[in-house]
């Protein structure tokens, strides 16, 4: 399991690494629902088609992220980023894949 420091500094690399506008989003998501920690954000081609991400992802132009955590918390999160204009909100089981 990743220490809690650790995985501060993860999530701190991978807001850092969205565009603007998502980044805002997503940092408003991370702070009203303090369980999620970000998991991924902007990929490169290669890593993307390593964790198996679609060749059009938003991923690779820093426009999506994905955020795990508890359950409720993720679908708390997921009925936000809709509301808030994501052009993607997708749960995938162990994560939720928002985009903007």
């Amino acid at each position: 399991m990743t220490s809690r420091p650790v995985a501060r500094l993860q999530s701190w690399f991978h807001l850092r690494s969205l565009s603007p506008h998502p980044r805002r989003h997503v940092h408003s998501l991370l702070h009203a629902y303090p369980g999620l920690r970000l998991t991924s954000a902007r990929r490169s081609a290669a890593r993307n088609r390593a964790v198996g991400g679609v060749p059009n992802s938003l991923h690779l132009s820093g426009r999506a992220a994905d955020l795990a955590g508890p359950s409720l918390q993720m679908l708390a999160a997921l009925g936000a980023a809709r509301s808030r204009g994501a052009v993607e909100a997708v749960h995938e089981g162990d994560h939720v894949h928002v985009a903007w």
